[in-house]
């Protein structure tokens, strides 16, 4: 039997835990699906390139595996946790140019109307895929925000709390989310 998938998007800025409340769904048995930027960050240093968001076609390569990924979501699947969805591009590109239209050219219609924003921690584990500051990511989380209102996306913001704490606020609101709907 084919059901569509309700998408719900974990955003925020650098390092704002979103990875964690992903894996923390992904153990209580939800299906999520990792991080596109990490993983090509990840892929181009093990070949080589020490700095892969200097490549001209860095976000075309996110861009690419974020659409692989959602489009490989089993049609079974009720709900799906990306973390990150393909908006989120928007904010890193300048407005306006070939990428940013490309991306924007790319998000369906009928797009992932819950986005939950992870709200940044107040320090950040600086690494060799993650080389945000706090301040950058606080703006970078503010971005996202607008980005995703002005699309007319719902976006719930999922405060401080431990991991437990804030994965269960999250599921909290998609019970009610789901709950509405019927």
């Amino acid at each position: 039997m084919f059901t569509m998938t309700t998408k719900y998007i974990l955003t925020g800025g650098p390092g704002s835990g979103k990875s964690t409340i992903r894996l923390k769904l992904e153990s209580w048995g939800e299906y999520t699906i990792p991080e596109a930027a990490e993983d090509c960050i990840k892929l181009r240093q093990a070949e080589g390139i020490d700095e892969p968001w200097k490549e001209a076609d860095f976000q075309e390569r996110i861009l690419r595996t974020q659409i692989q990924r959602e489009s490989q979501i089993p049609s079974h699947i009720k709900r799906a946790f990306p973390d990150r969805g393909i908006p989120d591009g928007l904010v890193y590109v300048p407005d306006g140019s070939a990428i940013y239209n490309k991306i924007a050219g790319s998000i369906p219609d009928d797009y992932a109307t819950e986005v939950f924003l992870i709200e940044t921690m107040s320090w950040i584990d600086r690494n060799k895929v993650r080389r945000e500051n706090l301040d950058q990511s606080l703006r970078i989380a503010e971005q996202l925000e607008e980005e995703y209102t002005r699309r007319g996306h719902r976006v719930y913001r999922i405060g401080m709390g431990t991991p437990d704490e804030r994965t269960i606020k999250l599921r909290n609101i998609v019970h009610e989310v789901e709950g509405g709907r019927k």
